[in-house]
């Protein structure tokens, strides 16, 4: 759980330091001995970016999603849902 809950954080840090930040491939944050695989995709329509976030320990992992807004002028980012899926 605090694996997947860490890359869920580390996406919105990626999109707090830069509002247009995308990674569909995925990347991985390192957790301890375990590790998330994050992915931020930007919505359509524009404003809005979802990250999704698996990470746990051998067969026990957690998957969140969470949606987010992008002020387009400020770029403050606010968390819309957060939700274990």
């Amino acid at each position: 759980l605090s694996a997947a809950s860490a890359g869920a954080s580390d996406g919105l840090l990626q999109l707090v330091r830069n509002r247009d930040f995308f990674d569909i491939v995925g990347y991985t944050v390192p957790v301890g001995s375990d590790s998330a695989l994050v992915t931020v995709t930007q919505n359509v329509p524009a404003g809005q970016a979802t990250i999704l976030s698996s990470g746990g320990a051998s067969a026990y992992r957690r998957t969140f999603r969470v949606v987010v807004s992008v002020e387009s002028l400020t770029g403050q980012i606010r968390i819309i849902s957060w939700r274990r899926i």
